[in-house]
């Protein structure tokens, strides 16, 4: 199960800026299935232009996907850490036996579970034990995770809660889905019509097609709602749900902690809530809701064991050994990063540390644990933000990637910047050994959008290292910009040299810098903007295809005299990264009548449909707006809704962003700060918006 937190209240405080009369582009990034069923074949790239730019091997401090130098830090160093003042709650539910459903769906694990994240919460980050309550099969009748027994718990945390407190909460057991129960609520977004599920042991089957919901189910809303309540004492809350809903079946020694929705609920229900959500989109509401982490609540990390279509597992660990108990695969495997860390770790962290530990130790790509939550680059259950660094880490190669060398994955492609070429720094995986020298490096063979095909390489004096670590850290330290530089000219007065002209040198050191893409050309090659000089010496910036509206003088020019270098640095650095992102979406899509698609590798293309409609200011009845010649014609003033529905027959992960006409990006969907589940699977629609529009712009958005 997964907390469905409602993205809505960011988007509306966005829609005060406004949208584009003309919506010149459409910004979908979309990525199907998952793992490594999006990885292809090693096959060279196609031959490009080489931009170059050498860094240092140092960690990054900056999260963006630009490349930056502003740190002379170890990678896995960290600010020391700040204990919490209050108090440590934690509430542990494991359910193995189930009352009603019959033995076979009984599980062995999750009590063991409970027992050793106790432990570590009390020999680690020395919670009182006092303060640890556990409902599991081994304590008395109160004390059994049925569904009273947990509601109950879960209020007495928001009960003894307070400032500044850090609270735990770990869900292991079944986990399932049934209809959601308030589908017509905008508030409570189900894009597949289902709730999930947490299943206590006292979970019954439901009675009729006319009432489908399991008895004493806890939907993800009630806990949602008693999370909430938690947060809004202040206090900053972790949740690990050990429980998945993707299927139900035993293989082997392995057993899946999931009921199918069939199972609890009639077939027939189950097929009526999908059909109900695939048929319409939910009402329009203006009221404010959700778990917006905008607020002033207490902090919030979510982990769950697997992605929505991938089974949750228990099983005998550790591997044959005397010591060999039923444990859930993902309790386990974060309990064992967490005792042997070295070094902090953030939780986004911790959960690449746990893939990793599936790759290496148990030789499986799956399950994917997800995290959630505004929090995530906090130090685990401490104040302490860790200062953020490089997310790129090296991966096993898939089966497709095999060469002469031994060849890794990398989470890092076009879209972040990275082409063929491009050389990387490896340092150790976050809570290993600090080492200020590089591990080795690596070189990218094939750059694809969202991943590379990396081989070890040697650079800068360092021989080929082979047996670098899958899930170490990696740094750019030569960038190959390729198609992807930003071409500027100087243009200046009839009769003067642009080359001398004082711009021309202050453009050269922009584009000395590490990480931009600046590349300074001369007026007969083809240019993207032009530096321009007016007859008074006053510069302004200018597209090579000229303005089609007046812009605003104090974006674009004139610049001002003290401090050139920045003010050039800044906006060229966004028209960067705003051509990167255009073209990277240009280059991985195809587009018609409102269809797109996207090509990963010799894969069969994604597809998605996505539908712009008007919103009556009466009714708020939807009407679709025809789609012509790639674009939509807006009417100053109204409101619109963007349904983005999943045609093919791949799990889609999709994210919507709008370009301001100031070369500003921001996501619409998933919103800033706040938590959304951005997988729709075949057949499914998700309705992103109302916007707002208005005509007084440049012409230049995009969404």
């Amino acid at each position: 199960m997964r907390l469905r937190i409602d993205f809505r209240d960011s988007l509306r405080d966005f829609s005060q800026h406004h949208l584009a009369r003309l919506l010149t582009s459409i910004l979908v990034l979309i990525s199907c299935g998952c793992g490594s069923d999006t990885r292809q074949p090693a096959t060279p790239d196609k031959p490009a232009s080489v931009e170059t730019e050498s860094l240092p091997a140092t960690e990054s401090t900056s999260e963006s996907p630009q490349i930056t130098t502003s740190a002379t830090t170890d990678p896995t160093a960290s600010a020391a850490p700040l204990s919490y003042s209050g108090d440590s709650h934690a509430l542990l539910i494991g359910c193995t036996k189930y009352d009603h459903l019959g033995e076979t769906s009984n599980l062995r694990g999750p009590t063991n579970d409970v027992d050793m994240m106790r432990g570590v919460l009390i020999s680690r980050f020395g919670f009182d034990s006092n303060l640890i309550r556990t409902l599991t099969e081994d304590s008395k009748a109160n004390g059994r995770p049925i569904k009273e027994n947990i509601t109950r718990e879960l209020g007495h945390l928001a009960h003894v809660a307070g400032e500044g407190d850090r609270v735990v909460i770990l869900l292991s057991g079944h986990g399932s889905q049934q209809p959601d129960n308030d589908f017509d609520n905008p508030e409570d977004p189900e894009p597949d019509g289902l709730d999930e599920i947490f299943c206590p042991a006292d979970i019954d089957f439901a009675t009729s097609e006319e009432s489908p919901f399991a008895k004493n189910a806890l939907t993800d809303d009630e806990l949602r709602s008693a999370i909430t309540a938690v947060r809004d004492k202040g206090a900053f809350v972790w949740v690990i749900v050990d429980a998945c809903h993707s299927g139900s079946a035993v293989r082997g020694n392995e057993v899946y902690r999931q009921l199918a929705p069939e199972f609890l609920v009639s077939p027939k229900a189950i097929a009526t809530a999908r059909k109900k959500a695939g048929a319409g989109t939910r009402g329009l509401s203006q009221e404010d809701s959700g778990m917006d982490a905008a607020t002033t609540q207490g902090g919030l990390v979510a982990i769950y064991a697997a992605q929505s279509h991938e089974p949750t597992l228990e099983m005998m660990l550790p591997d044959q050994s005397d010591e060999s108990e039923w444990r859930g695969l993902l309790t386990y495997t974060m309990i064992q990063v967490l005792t042997t860390a070295e070094t902090p770790v953030s939780y986004r962290e911790l959960v690449q540390r746990i893939h990793n530990e599936y790759v290496q130790t148990y030789g499986r790509l799956g399950p994917t644990p997800l995290i959630e939550g505004v929090d995530q680059h906090r130090q685990i259950l401490e104040q302490t933000e860790i200062p953020a660094r490089s997310e790129f880490v090296l991966a096993a190669p898939s089966a497709n990637d095999t060469t002469d060398l031994p060849a890794f994955a990398l989470n890092g492609g076009r879209i972040h910047g990275f082409t063929k070429g491009s050389i990387f720094a490896v340092f150790p995986p976050p809570g290993e050994t600090a080492s200020e020298a590089p591990l080795g490096h690596v070189q990218i063979v094939n750059a694809r959008l969202a991943n590379s095909v990396v081989l070890p390489v040697e650079f800068n004096g360092l021989p080929i290292q082979e047996s670098l670590p899958v899930g170490g850290r990696v740094q750019p330290v030569e960038v190959q910009y390729g198609d992807l530089a930003l071409k500027v000219t100087v243009e200046t007065p009839e009769g003067t040299d642009p080359a001398a002209d004082p711009i021309a040198e202050v453009l050269r050191q922009i584009e000395q810098d590490p990480g931009q893409r600046l590349r300074l050309v001369t007026a007969d090659q083809a240019t993207d903007w032009i530096v321009r000089r007016s007859d008074s010496d006053a510069y302004f910036l200018v597209p090579a295809e000229g303005w089609s509206k007046v812009p605003d003088e104090t974006n674009f020019g004139p610049a001002p005299a003290s401090d050139q270098l920045e003010w050039f640095r800044e906006r060229l650095g966004r028209i960067s990264r705003v051509k990167s992102l255009l073209k990277l979406c240009d280059a991985s899509s195809k587009q018609s009548t409102g269809l797109f698609s996207a090509l990963l590798g010799a894969r069969k293309a994604c597809e998605i449909k996505l539908t712009l409609n008007s919103v009556s200011e009466d009714s708020g009845e939807l009407e679709p707006i025809k789609w012509s010649k790639e674009k939509w014609k807006l009417a100053d003033g109204s409101q619109v809704l963007l349904e983005v529905e999943n045609t093919g027959t791949e799990s889609v992960d999709f994210s919507v962003l709008f370009i301001d006409s100031k070369f500003g990006i921001t996501s619409l969907f998933p919103a800033p700060g706040v938590v959304a589940d951005n997988r729709i699977e075949p057949g499914q629609t998700y309705p992103v918006g109302p916007m707002q529009v208005e005509s007084t712009t440049l012409g230049l958005e995009h969404l």
